[in-house]
């Protein structure tokens, strides 16, 4: 384990392949691991402690707000678990920080150093300015108000580039702190600086991981440390003696013991003095002073925060993409599928966005469940230079690349392949596109509610291909908006809630789908007649061949797939199409752990 002062990070066997908790499996249970528990672990040889206490190891899904207005949320973020963030991508322009990189970095990436600016994968050096979000949280932002107003430390000021401690806008709400005294006398102070979100789920942790060595209340107070509230940063709060206004205190700059999580959180120690190095000229001059510490209860406390920290930290989950705060203006940096310009643009786009599905689901347990028209997007190459990237392509780069976009309602599967059983929250999305079986509201009691399955996105991104083909004209109209065909008569139905269900099973039943033929587009016809019959049967023939509840076979009959009948194999297959793959040398880069 890696313990500040006393280990090095390039020596340190913190969060190891043998300690590090798993990743979370389906249903929000975390798969447990001996080696991983906070609070519960041997201390290095240099401080000679030994600690043990209770710990739980249970991944927890809790929603950060990026804002304080409760409209901006991302879907989830991960305790004990969550491996990563959602991958690396550009910022997309209108939004704050347009151009930079977000995303992208792993749990086991979230120690630092002393330095402020520390705790970027990859990147070294003091200071924040104009990084990237590889956790997507914002940087501590340090106001001019500290650090003594020392010039060689202006690196620590960037107040202008991420506003001040009370900006709502920063990820997780503004920044606030928590306190956690020693059961030392006099006790230790450790405090934890980071957004509201991540203060109000470490308080909680650490109250329970770290009981043995916490003090029951905070100083000259009645209040629990279990129960205290988030205080809100307020850097004129400097270190007083008077033991009255000690927990209103707030951390300096000089006082921080360890920075985590790409400088978006610390935790620092009250009478921690490292202001030769931390307003130091230049990095590395002057060497870290050591801890004021050496009674066995403060650094118990000090060893159990920091694993606590290290495990517990929220992360935002691989599946809940960049959230609202992102995706929100997205339309003025990405194209709409109706924008295609032509029939081949449209093949191009589409096998784009069915394939980043397939690897979203395959490599990173990603499941979508929104496909839509509305989601499938692309850019073009004068659009940005990151056009080429991620697929082999053996016949030359194309000018165009589909996006696949809003992974808001993005399930983690479990074990088994499958989301979590569907309910109102599951069954949203474009309700013509919505797979069949998930409209069912007719079920009989005795059979469990429907999954969403991954041949549930497929089955919408052939519904997807259907409202295409009958409805995008390639015609402009005097203000340069696409031309939109009448939706045909044969698919009102899929538009009602009460009707789509029925009216979806019919469609493999009836004649709807030959008089829909009628209503295809000639421009579409030749693509129509390569991918869309032979989709057609593959989900008649898998839809119609499974077994009737009551029958022997249902029991053992494999739904996730209608037994092996709907994959992303057998759709490509029957379009024709070959799968790309991923470029071997961007694959490396992107992969997520798990």
């Amino acid at each position: 384990m890696f313990v500040p002062f006393f280990s090095s990070i390039s020596s340190s066997s913190w969060l190891s392949s043998s300690s590090r908790l798993e990743r979370r499996k389906g249903g929000g249970k975390g798969a447990s691991s001996s080696g991983g528990k906070a609070g519960k672990s041997s201390a290095s040889k240099s401080t000679g402690i030994t600690s043990s206490s209770s710990s739980k190891t249970k991944s927890k899904i809790k929603t950060i707000s990026s804002s304080s207005s409760s409209s901006t949320k991302w879907k989830s973020s991960s305790t004990y678990g969550g491996g990563s963030v959602p991958v690396a991508a550009v910022i997309p322009a209108g939004q704050l920080f347009a151009g930079r990189v977000a995303g992208g970095a792993t749990r086991s990436q979230i120690v630092g150093t002393r330095t402020y600016g520390s705790g970027y994968p990859g990147v070294a050096g003091r200071g924040t300015s104009g990084r990237g979000f590889p956790f997507i949280f914002w940087p501590i932002a340090w106001p001019l108000a500290v650090g003594n107003g020392a010039v060689s430390a202006s690196y620590l000021h960037n107040k202008l580039e991420y506003g001040d401690p009370t900006n709502s806008s920063r990820p997780g709400g503004p920044l606030s702190t928590g306190l956690f005294p020693s059961l030392a006398s006099p006790p230790a102070l450790f405090r934890i600086l980071a957004d509201n979100s991540t203060i109000s789920s470490l308080i909680e942790d650490v109250a329970a991981n770290c009981s043995s060595y916490l003090s029951s209340t905070l100083p000259s107070t009645s209040t629990p440390v279990a129960s205290q509230p988030p205080l809100a940063y307020t850097p004129s709060n400097v270190l007083s003696s008077d033991n009255a206004t000690v927990v209103l205190q707030s951390p300096q700059p000089h006082e921080v013991i360890q920075y985590y999580r790409a400088s978006t959180l610390l935790l620092s120690l009250d009478g921690y003095n490292n202001s030769l190095a931390t307003y130091s000229a230049q990095e590395g001059v002057v060497q870290d002073a050591q801890i004021p510490l050496s009674d066995s209860r403060d650094l118990a406390l000090l060893e159990c925060l920091n694993t606590t920290i290290g495990l517990a930290v929220p992360l935002i989950n691989a599946g809940s993409g960049l959230g609202v705060g992102v995706h929100a203006n997205v339309m003025g940096f990405y194209r709409r599928l109706e924008d295609a310009s032509s029939v081949e643009e449209f093949r191009q786009i589409f096998l784009d966005c069915l394939e980043c599905h397939y690897h979203a689901y395959n490599n990173f347990e990603v499941l979508h469940c929104d496909i839509s028209e509305y989601n499938l997007m692309f850019v073009r190459a004068e659009d940005t230079a990151e056009v080429d990237r991620n697929f082999v392509w053996p016949e030359g780069s194309p000018s165009v690349r589909g996006i696949l976009i809003d992974f808001d309602l993005g399930l983690d599967p479990n074990a088994e392949g499958k989301a979590p059983a569907s309910s109102a929250n599951h069954r949203t999305g474009m309700l013509p596109l919505v797979a069949k079986d998930l409209l069912e509201d007719w079920r009989p009691k005795y059979l469990s509610p429907p999954t969403h399955h991954y041949r549930h996105d497929l089955e919408s991104f052939f519904y997807t291909l259907i409202w295409v083909m009958t409805q995008y004209g390639l015609e402009k109209d005097e203000d340069g908006n696409p031309i939109r065909e009448p939706l045909p008569k044969c698919l009102a139905g899929w538009n009602v809630r009460e009707t789509a269900s029925v009216k979806k099973g019919g469609f493999y039943v009836s004649s709807v789908f030959i008089t829909l033929e009628e209503s295809v587009l000639p421009h579409f016809a030749e693509l129509w007649d390569k991918w869309i019959f032979n989709l057609f049967l593959l989900f008649r023939t898998a839809m119609l061949g499974a077994p009737y509840p009551k029958q022997p076979a249902y029991k053992i009959y494999d739904f996730a797939t209608h037994n092996g009948q709907i994959t992303f194999e057998t759709f490509m297959e029957a379009m024709g199409e070959t799968p790309r793959g991923l470029d071997p040398d961007r694959r490396a880069t992107a992969a997520v752990e798990a």
